[in-house]
């Protein structure tokens, strides 16, 4: 059992998949899910993780639907929004797939609620002959089949690795002192990003060693209060009696018997 990176075209993306056959670099085949594309590069047997198979060698007739199935998407999206326009439906069209038989069109769209398409479906199958079925997605479902780069430079991590998408809070933002700038923290469907999940429980566990914006500390000069604390750095602000302010180690500052216990925490 060999693994190979297999670039599919219609998702722009690429994965791993396995096959007990040998396949040439450049190779276009079909894989589990109705997917497929060229075979770009190879790995060795080696470990037993579960991938997708690659189900077949593409002939040269298989091929050629490929190209089909790409005209025939190109085609039910221009048509379907000339008709959305037309019965003015509240729906935005955000994508067309068919199957590999092309006896289904898969319509994805947007909306602000429930929408009435009968009228748009009956159309749609009248004009392609073949099964219809739309499929209202969210925002975030949006991104991942639009695809984009982040502003970070990587590929959008809907349309890359995620499998699922996680709750995120604004909380998860204000633990970690990140400006709450909807420009700064949201993502490209407009929602928080996922990546401001990443190191939060990090951020969680290191906060318990850390006190908060508004304890009270013991200092050598008298008591202060926390004003500012910064994690990643281990530095902690402390507006001493006379308003001056202080920056300390706090590892340092807590190996320090006498003056390491914290009062008046929140």
């Amino acid at each position: 059992m060999a693994f190979y990176y297999l670039w599919l075209e219609r998702e722009e993306k690429g994965g791993w998949f396995q096959s007990e056959e040998e396949i040439n670099v450049g190779t276009w085949c079909l894989a589990e899910g109705e997917r497929w594309g060229r075979v770009r590069g190879k790995l060795p047997a080696g470990n037993n993780i579960p991938l997708p198979r690659i189900i077949k060698v593409m002939e040269k007739e298989e091929i050629k639907n490929l190209e089909a199935i790409k005209s025939m998407e190109k085609e039910a999206y221009r048509v379907c929004k000339e008709k959305i326009k037309e019965l003015l439906l509240p729906m935005a069209l955000v994508r067309v797939k068919a199957e590999y038989n092309r006896d289904k069109i898969t319509f994805y769209f947007t909306a602000p609620g429930r929408v009435d398409f009968r009228t748009l479906v009956k159309d749609l199958a009248r004009i392609f002959r073949v099964r219809i079925e739309m499929r209202q997605i969210g925002a975030r479902d949006k991104a991942k089949l639009l695809k984009g780069i982040g502003p970070c430079g990587y590929p959008l991590c809907c349309a890359g690795f995620l499998k699922n998408f996680e709750a995120v809070n604004i909380r998860t933002a204000k633990e970690q002192k990140l400006p709450l700038d909807p420009f700064k923290i949201g993502g490209w469907c407009g929602r928080l990003r996922c990546c401001l999940s990443y190191e939060y429980p990090v951020y969680r566990e290191l906060r318990k060693n850390f006190p908060r914006e508004g304890n009270k500390i013991s200092l050598p000069e008298g008591e202060g209060e926390v004003v500012k604390v910064d994690i990643l750095r281990g530095k902690v602000t402390v507006k001493t009696a006379d308003n001056t302010l202080k920056e300390i180690d706090w590892k340092e500052h807590q190996k320090t018997k006498p003056f390491r216990i914290m009062r008046g925490r929140k």
